[in-house]
């Protein structure tokens, strides 16, 4: 996830940062099951 050095929202980032974790989740549990 990229970050904002300079943002307001620390809030934001979070939720990118929680975005991006369960993005790659996803495309390891569909790498699991071979889809």
């Amino acid at each position: 996830a990229i970050f904002k050095t300079q943002g307001d929202s620390v809030d934001e980032n979070l939720r990118l940062y929680a975005r991006g974790l369960l993005e790659e989740l996803d495309e390891i549990h569909a790498g699991l099951h071979g889809n």
